[in-house]
């Protein structure tokens, strides 16, 4: 590090002698000597010194504190005081400069170093401070500052006052723990060892403590560095205020405890009212099928055995909805279990044909189903795969025009697993409505599709337990031509070869 240069004001030449000695002599260069206010102001003005030692009474016109204003005001080089003179109005005029140091004569030479040391200190922050990095420093909008080697603070932006709302003057200097929150304070301590064992430390949750007394929750990122003069250690510290980001995350918290409250009276709601109507329902179901079929005898009008038909058919319809609407409830709260066992998947559409066997004889449509020689088997919940084949079928069935066709594929792949297709000649589905029909309450716009009944909650149902399996659900179609909805499931789940 370079040496420190020093002017010398002094109109006693011994004095002024001795004291070039002294400096000498602790490591300072001493630019020159100067026995008049002006003299010195010029010298300054040449020589540009780090610093000037001035005694107050001088030969001339100017004495030593007009002399120290002056070079303050014109060069911004400091000035120490050295006077036999404690006299309170010498005091009040010196104490205008900056950093106003006085030392009486005679004066011991580790005081004139100490003193000395702290003013070329300050010089050097105040060139720090008018320098265009720290007053870019200085505007960030983060809070920024810089500790020394003891873990005091030695210099901050206004966002950090603005942040703790201290005074400057009342925060520089002290230790930084001053600032944290007691209960956080051996927390920061570990934030500085390991900011010097790595030489960073990144994000470290704190919580620091206003003037006020009121906690500020932040992260701390750091780097280790150095000061100006590339040698005494500093840590280089940015801070992040995240009261927004927790309060956020506790109005979040709040929501997602306030909707699994809904969702939980939901359930329970849908639960009840699903029981309600089952007993109802049965008794409709029941009693319309022997008014249908005669059972007890002769109604007479023929109309009104196809009135009770249709008692029974839109019975069956409300019966599939609550069916739905609780399966999904269920799903959506997490209590839907399903109990894996081996499944056959040519059984399980060959027990959808018999059940659809009705519909398809009704509207002449053709079923054929495609698989693999050695049948397919895997390992799942029957009932809900029973549930999703026969809803994938009923809605090729229902969407396709008479005289069409349903064909069912059961494929086996070593990266795919096994995957039920059902394709269809339907009516197709519009391009913007393919992922629309997968939500819950959602159907396609088509008139097509409105003239027939549903709720569109069948293919809502169908994703979330292939999804609760482990798999997928995939549709494409195309309009007038027909759809393929595929249901995949994980190899993980497939059965090689025969089951036992």
């Amino acid at each position: 590090m370079e040496r420190a240069n020093i002017l010398v004001v002094e109109d006693e030449s011994i004095v002024a002698t001795d004291i070039r000695l002294t400096l000498e002599s602790m490591g300072y260069e001493v630019c020159g000597i100067a026995s008049e206010g002006e003299r010195a102001v010029e010298l300054a003005r040449r020589e540009r010194p780090d610093l000037v030692l001035m005694d107050i009474v001088l030969r001339g016109e100017m004495d030593g504190i007009r002399a120290a204003h002056e070079i303050d005001d014109r060069f911004g080089i400091p000035s120490i005081f050295l006077t036999a003179y404690s006299d309170s109005h010498f005091v009040e005029r010196a104490a205008k400069t900056s950093p106003a140091i006085f030392i009486l004569k005679p004066w011991d030479d580790r005081q004139l170093k100490t003193n000395i040391e702290l003013a070329l200190a300050h010089a050097r922050f105040r060139r720090d401070l008018e320098s265009e990095p720290y007053r870019i420093f200085n505007h960030l909008p983060a809070p920024y500052q810089s500790l020394d080697g003891e873990g005091r603070l030695i210099v901050a932006n206004t966002a950090w006052f603005g942040l703790l709302d201290y005074p400057r003057d009342d925060a520089i200097g002290k230790p930084f723990e001053t600032f944290v929150m007691p209960e956080d304070r051996s927390q920061f301590r570990r934030c500085l060892k390991t900011l010097r064992n790595q030489g960073y430390v990144l994000h470290a949750p704190l919580n620091l403590r206003k003037s006020d007394g009121t906690a500020v929750p932040v992260q701390l990122t750091g780097r280790l560095g150095a000061d100006s003069d590339g040698e005494t250690e500093r840590a280089h510290c940015m801070i992040a205020d995240v009261t927004r980001f927790l309060d956020q995350a506790d109005e979040l918290r709040r929501a997602k405890e306030r909707s699994e409250e809904i969702s939980r009276a939901k359930s329970q709601f849908i639960a009840s009212f699903s029981h309600e109507l089952r007993t109802p329902l049965t008794s409709i179901l029941g009693f319309s099928e022997i008014i249908a079929n005669e059972v007890l005898g002769p109604i007479g009008t023929g109309r009104y055995r196809e009135y009770a038909r249709d008692i029974h058919d839109s019975g069956e319809h409300l019966l599939e909805l609550i069916d739905d609407i609780l399966d999904l409830s269920k799903i959506e709260a997490g209590r839907f279990e399903i109990s894996d066992e081996t499944v056959d998947l040519v059984e399980i559409v060959e027990t959808t044909r018999r059940m659809i066997q009705p519909r398809l004889t009704e509207k002449n449509q053709s079923f054929e189903l495609t698989a693999p020689p050695s049948g397919a088997h895997i390992r799942a919940d029957r009932r809900s795969v029973l549930q999703m084949v026969l809803n994938i079928v009923g809605n090729a069935v229902k969407f396709t025009p008479p005289h069409g066709e349903i064909h069912v594929v059961i494929n086996r792949d070593v990266d795919r697993g096994v995957t039920v297709r059902v394709i269809d000649t339907g009516i197709g589905i519009p391009p913007q409505d393919v992922l629309r029909v997968l939500e819950p309450y959602r159907r396609s716009d088509t008139a097509a599709v409105k003239i027939e009944k549903g709720t569109g909650l069948g293919l809502a149902v169908v994703k979330s337990l292939i999804e609760l399996h482990g798999g997928r659900i995939e549709v494409s179609s195309m309009v007038n031509r027909g759809t393929t909805v595929s249901l995949v499931f994980p190899r993980e789940r497939a059965i090689a070869g025969e089951p036992d």
